[in-house]
């Protein structure tokens, strides 16, 4: 038993800061873990959850979410990305357990991926297995790591390994093909924004890196080349998933590149880089539209730059201080004097919030903070103690401004802060298109903006027990650099007790969670609507409010965004990045519609004056918290009243009468300013081949026989001719017969599939075949057998003669 005890010591004995960094990131999730909580987040709440639900169902049924009916008037679910259908580890997940299990114990294990392989690119560096350690750590406990943000966290998971296999690379002279896979799994992964910088990144490391190597040049380009080459293979290896979100790119306000100010929206203001050291300003930063602000720790930071200025010698320094720098500058966004150049490359002109890249700068300066705690425990003199003594005092010096000056200058300039910013949000926010909220709300804002100034600048938490455990640590240090080796390790072991309380202090501790059921439960809403409703194709609309807005729990009991996706209700709102354009244009003025912009509050005034609008989109009942005269009063659960629309339009019925326009834009238009003929006519963006007689559609006879996600099923009987329209989505994909036989499938009003029914008694069927996967499809298994062949090729011409 001893020689078993001592064996298991001794395997475990170099490996023993691992084990504890997984211990701690064990306890941080431990109420996650209890498996009766969930994580609360607004995108998650109001967007990620239900379309892992709506995945979870599909994968049930054997398929995947290709189209929802329930969001607008049906979309394209799996082409939005949002529920990360094909990313291997979902389908697992989704595919095997509960919803809410699922979503739980992927956020631990992308956690727990995170950090083993921050470990494993530390120790690729020769970072010693406690400083990798540490690294891991660092990574798993802050954002995005340690938040919410299913997307983000399935993406910047496989940054450190991506980085790892560059330097693997490097390090041998020769392409290792897990770069392929592990690319396509990145890129599977949901947010293709930090998939795109993470290529860009580690070009740029392993382009500076081979550059430390003393080889031909002529062998530095192929080693590039091949990892260029393996980059886009996996991208082409996530085709599936990426060619059906470029077509419906192609829909949205981002066909032609991210419109107006989007591109730079929540840019880094440049000051906030301090958030490196003064985290209490991140909320602000967001919130108030200047980035997202990164944190790192306090003492990691000071080891990292401290080494930063150190400038170590290694041969990775100076290309992952490439990588760090790069990713900063695109942070920078509209700051940037580059970024005219930067949004006009390929791919960067259809995304906004570049100060998403800081994820990638966390992973270069947690880096230089493992190699920084390497060189603090092994005693090492000179230059990098003077640089640590000097980031002391700088990280020192804010720390007690921000804690004992900044609150009683903000609080003289008040006043004046605050008409300042009245005047630039009239002068440059409220008239861009994209900023759809009143004056009034960004009032309401910019005094709870400055309330987070106050509270970000008080002497409170952090702001004050971390300057006086830095001050602390400082001068222990100064004794450090000439006491022995016993006393170095016990100023070792409190900079290690103080990161680790640093660390768990900025996340809370533990993993913020609420009871699951605040999620899946149903609100009595629901069960209202769905008595009321019963099999009848029919859509419900919600009156958006200011109060809405700003509160979530109203958003949930009213079902706003994509919240209805979880009791399958259908809804005329959602809440998509790649939204349809027109779509959104034609609830202009009724709302309802979140394409990452944010929503606008309309008046019953405006939704009385649209209510035709309603009637076409087949909205049966109506959420409000306001009373609204002209419709039905059902019932009132709580403060919201739901009323019926008496006068809906079936979501199927025939027309005789066409106006033929020559643009979406036109037959938008056509629809907005002629309400009083929507019920009978329809424009179309194409003559129709067959003549239609009026009056043939008011004794024509529509009924739905099926109607399912991909398929419906209609029985129409007429005299003659009629045109029969569905109040649906007309998206490339959607096919049409009649009695069995492919017929031509019209666009309606802009938006609504149609097609022509002769006279008699047929059935209409509408199928959708999502082609753009299938081509993708069809592309992966070509890049796949293409590597698969290259790759035996090479091992063939490396075996031995015989």
């Amino acid at each position: 038993m001893s020689r078993t005890w001592q064996s298991i010591r001794t395997a475990l004995q170099p490996r023993w800061p691992v084990l504890a960094a997984v211990l701690v990131l064990f306890g941080y999730n431990a109420p996650l873990l209890t498996l009766r909580d969930i994580a609360p987040d607004h995108d998650t709440v109001l967007q990620y959850y239900p379309a892992e639900r709506a995945l979870a169902r599909a994968l049930t049924s054997g398929t995947l979410p290709f189209w929802t009916p329930h969001l607008q008037a049906g979309f394209p679910l799996f082409a939005q990305g949002q529920p990360a259908a094909l990313y291997p580890i979902n389908l697992l997940a989704f595919g095997l357990l509960p919803t809410q299990l699922a979503h739980s114990l992927t956020l631990a294990l992308h956690q727990l991926l995170g950090l083993l392989f921050m470990i494993w690119w530390g120790r690729m560096l020769g970072i010693s297995t406690g400083g990798a350690a540490w690294m891991g750590l660092a990574f798993a406990l802050v954002p995005p790591l340690s938040g919410e943000d299913v997307l983000l966290i399935e993406t910047v998971t496989w940054v450190p390994l991506l980085l790892g296999l560059a330097e693997r690379c490097a390090q041998r002279g020769r392409l290792s093909w897990a770069v392929v896979p592990m690319t396509a799994m990145q890129w599977l992964g949901g947010f293709p924004q930090l998939a795109l910088y993470t290529a860009l990144a580690t070009h740029i490391y392993l382009g500076v890196r081979v550059c430390a190597e003393d080889w031909p040049w002529s062998k530095r380009a192929r080693l590039l080349a091949a990892w260029g080459g393996a980059t886009a293979a996996g991208m082409l290896l996530a085709a599936p998933q990426l060619l059906p979100v470029y077509e419906l790119s192609r829909f949205s306000i981002r066909a032609a590149g991210a419109p107006g100010s989007l591109p730079g929206e929540k840019s880094l203001f440049p000051a906030g880089i301090l958030t490196l050291v003064l985290p209490s300003w991140r909320g602000f930063l967001f919130y108030a539209g200047l980035g997202i602000g990164t944190y790192i720790g306090m003492l990691p930071c000071v080891l990292a730059v401290a080494t930063i200025a150190a400038r170590p010698r290694r041969a990775w320094f100076y290309a992952l201080l490439a990588v760090t720098a790069a990713t900063l500058v695109f942070a920078l966004g509209k700051y940037s004097p580059l970024f005219p150049v930067l949004r006009r490359l390929p791919g960067f002109a259809y995304f906004r919030i570049p100060s998403r890249s800081l994820f990638i700068t966390q992973v270069g300066l947690i880096t230089f903070f493992g190699l920084g705690w390497d060189v603090f425990v092994s005693a090492e003199q000179g230059v990098w103690t003077r640089a640590l003594r000097w980031t002391f005092f700088g990280t020192l010096t804010l720390l007690l401004l921000n804690a004992c000056v900044a609150r009683p200058l903000f609080m003289w300039l008040h006043p004046y802060l605050l008409q300042f910013a009245e005047r630039y949000t009239l002068r440059y926010v409220t008239p861009d298109p994209l900023h759809v909220q009143p004056f009034s709300y960004y009032q309401e804002k910019i005094e709870a903006l400055y309330d987070m100034v106050i509270n970000a600048a008080s002497v409170r938490r952090r702001e004050v027990v971390l300057p006086l455990s830095v001050g602390v640590v400082g001068a222990l240090t100064w004794w450090w650099a000439s006491a022995g080796i016993q006393r170095r390790r016990r100023v070792a072991m409190l900079w290690g007790g103080l990161i680790l309380v640093d660390l768990l202090g900025a996340t809370g501790w533990h993993r913020q969670t609420t009871e699951h059921s605040w999620i899946s439960g149903a609100p009595d809403v629901v069960r209202l609507l769905t008595h009321e409703i019963g099999s009848q194709p029919c859509r419900m609309f919600w009156i958006t409010d200011p109060e809405l807005i700003a509160f979530e729990e109203n958003r949930l009991v009213t079902l706003q965004a994509n919240y209805n996706l979880m009791f399958d209700l259908s809804s005329v709102g959602i809440y998509a990045p790649l939204g349809f354009d027109a779509y959104s244009r034609l609830m202009e003025h009724l709302g309802g519609v979140d394409l990452g912009v944010g929503m606008r509050p309309v008046s019953i005034d405006d939704v009385m004056h649209d209510r035709a609008l309603l009637n076409l989109l087949n909205v049966c009942y109506v959420l409000s918290r306001q009373p609204l005269p002209e419709l039905t009063a059902v019932a009132q659960v709580g403060t919201v009243r739901v009323y019926r629309n008496e006068q809906a339009f079936p979501r199927a019925f025939a027309v005789d009468r066409t106006e033929v326009v020559d643009s979406t834009e036109a037959a938008l238009r056509w629809v907005q300013s002629h309400f009083d003929r929507l019920r009978d006519t329809v424009a179309l963006d194409e003559p129709s081949p067959v003549s239609l007689r009026a009056g043939a559609a008011s004794h024509a006879w529509v009924s739905i026989a099926d109607y399912g996600d991909t398929t419906v099923a209609i029985d129409v009987s007429a005299s003659d001719s009629v045109l029969l329209v569905v109040s649906d989505t007309y998206y490339p994909g959607w096919q049409a017969s009649v009695d069995g036989r492919p017929t031509h499938l019209y666009r309606a009003d802009a938006l609504f599939r149609a097609v022509v029914v002769p006279g008699g008694t047929h059935r209409v069927e509408f199928r959708y075949t999502p082609i753009a996967f299938r081509y993708g499809v069809a592309v992966a298994i070509a890049v796949g057998m293409l590597a698969g062949a290259l790759i035996t090729l090479r091992r063939r011409q490396n075996e031995p003669p015989e």
